[in-house]
């Protein structure tokens, strides 16, 4: 008998984790944030977030960004979405006017 079905197990908390991730980083400013701001922003435990940086680094969907000097104690290092990633494009087409719109995955 197994221990948990398709709809459960830790590859679901592990992608339920790296979603709750990627939206943070997404919302963070200037589309960067520290491993400890993703903490206070998902919920989630400093391990489970760096777990999920690194699938998510991994997949290409995110990178690290460098550090950030502090006066005291390690670097923070930075992690970033890749909203270069992809592009959207939508077009509205009225009776007077054609607008066409692109963006990235940002939005911007």
């Amino acid at each position: 008998m197994s221990s948990g079905s398709a709809a459960t197990g830790p590859h679901v908390l592990r992608r339920i984790n790296a979603t709750a991730v990627l939206n943070a980083l997404r919302d963070a400013r200037g589309h960067t944030a520290t491993v400890s701001d993703l903490v206070v922003a998902t919920g989630l435990s400093r391990p489970a977030v760096t777990r999920a940086l690194t699938t998510l680094a991994e997949a290409g969907i995110a990178e690290y960004a460098g550090t950030t000097e502090h006066q005291i104690g390690r670097p923070a290092q930075r992690a970033r979405f890749r909203a270069e990633l992809g592009h959207v494009a939508g077009i509205d087409i009225g009776p007077h006017r054609v607008l066409v719109m692109i963006a990235d995955l940002a939005g911007t």
